[in-house]
This record gives structure tokens, sequence and C-alpha cells, in this order.
């Protein structure tokens, strides 16, 4: 009987160490994202919702994650992606600068980079030397906080929120702020604002936004949730959330988008 309790104890010992060590433990990653509607954001009652945020939800679904879901500053998340060997971050644009530095799993949209002005002020046409001349509005960490200050503008004005921006240009503080036409129409609603009072004025390009893993996270946990990913773009399940979230959008904030090449697009 003593041998047997013993025996017991240790296959239960065993048992905890693998789970410890198995990539689908509750407590093998961390999860960040940013608050930065449509693909991340906080509802009326309090969830963390979006297009994004269902895409990583089926993504742990897959591989069987039940890590917690958690808003950071992007400018924190940047800063512990460069020494964490557990973090998975989602809804940042992969760049030229920051390839090397992460580890990246799958799209979940593109969006373009405008300049936005108050349409009752704005003049007939605009080049990056005109703008540079202007006070521009940005986010904190924002990689089109990286764009301006690495391409000669001078008078950057960094805020915690694009909606922030948006309040600043109305009242006159800040000449243009830097966004994309789908976020800038959901915080305009969002703030009782109308989108149509405001002018895109000089597209900078796009970027696509991505779920990645920061640099020391283990390839083999990487490799399990690519697969993830690649399993949810072939077999309909991405187009599915993309084309539900697409319909929202343009019913409820008339933000359109297209699919392009299995990819959604906000225009």
């Amino acid at each position: 009987m003593r041998w047997n309790a013993t025996l017991q104890c240790a296959l239960i010992a065993c048992c905890l160490f693998v789970l410890l060590l198995s990539p689908n433990s509750a407590s093998a990653l961390t999860i960040y994202t940013v608050d930065e509607p449509p693909g991340n954001y906080i509802s009326t009652s309090g969830e963390l919702v979006g297009i994004s945020v269902d895409m990583v939800k089926e993504l742990q679904r897959r591989v069987g994650d039940t890590s917690r879901l958690v808003i950071m500053p992007e400018k924190r998340t940047l800063e512990e992606a460069a020494w964490r060997d557990d973090l998975l971050f989602f809804s940042f644009s992969r760049t030229d600068e920051r390839e090397n530095a992460f580890q990246w799993l799958m799209p979940l949209y593109r969006k373009a980079w405008n300049f936005y002005v108050l349409k009752a002020f704005s003049r007939d046409s605009y080049t990056l030397d005109t703008l540079r001349g202007m006070r521009i509005g940005a986010k904190i960490g924002d990689v089109r906080e990286d764009f301006l200050r690495n391409n000669g503008f001078r008078k950057v004005e960094s805020v915690t929120s694009h909606a922030s921006n948006i309040r600043k240009l109305e009242l006159g503080r800040i000449d243009a702020m830097v966004y994309d036409s789908v976020g800038m129409a959901f915080d305009c609603k969002q703030l009782g604002l109308s989108f149509a009072n405001y002018r895109a004025v000089y597209e900078i390009g796009y970027s696509d936004v991505y779920v990645l893993f920061s640099r020391a996270v283990d390839e083999n946990l990487v490799a399990q949730w690519r697969k993830a990913g690649k399993e949810m773009m072939s077999d309909g399940t991405y187009e599915k959330i993309a084309l539900k979230w697409a319909k929202l959008l343009s019913e409820q904030y008339g933000i359109p988008s297209t699919m392009e090449n299995g990819l959604l697009i906000f225009n």
C-alpha cells in the first residue's frame, strides 16, 4: 500500500511538471494589446472587444491557451517585448524597423496612414514640407509618431490617445493629426462628432497590423501558434470574422473595407 501511495505521488508530481512545461499552460504567455478601436477597445459594458480581439481569442481556442488579454500602452509593450520571453502582443504595425526585432505570427488587417485636418480650415493642397511646418498630433508609442520624428517633423505633440488629438484639433490646439480612416471614423462617433468634418489631406502609406511575439519566445511555441494562424486563414475562419466586423463597422460607423487576397483592407 505504501509503495502504491509513493508511486501515485510520483505520477502526480510528474504530471504537474509536464503541465508547467506545456505551451498550453494557462500561465505560458503574457498577452498584451493596445486601446485602438476598432481592433481592440473597451466596450460600454467594460469588456475588451474588437476585430483583433476576436481573431486572437480564436487562436487561443485552437492552441488551448487561456491567458488573459491585457490592455497596455504601446510604448511599454514595446519596451517589455525587448526582454520578455513569454510575450504575445497584437494590433501592432509591421515595419522595416521592427522586422527583425520580433517574431511575426499573422496579419489581422491593413490600414492607410493619413494626415487629417478640420475641413472648414483646410487648404487646397498639402505637401510633406507644408505639413512639417504645422503642429501635428500623434499618439505616444504609435508607429506613426516614429514616422514623424524620423522624417523631419519638429512640431510633434504626442498624447496618450487618438481621441485626445481629435479634441485638440477641434479646439485649434493642433493643426493636423496623423491617423487612419477606420480609427478616425470610430473615435469621431464615440466623441459625438461628425467624421465628415475632417479631411484626409496627405496619405503617408499603409501598414499591415499583426499578431506577434517577442524575439525571446520559444520557437516551438511560436510554431504552434503559427500553425493555428495558417489554419484560420485557410479554413475560412479568418474571413468569417473579418466580414462580420466589416459589416458592423460599415453599418454603424460608415467605415468602408474590402477583402483583397484574403486580407481585410480598410480604405
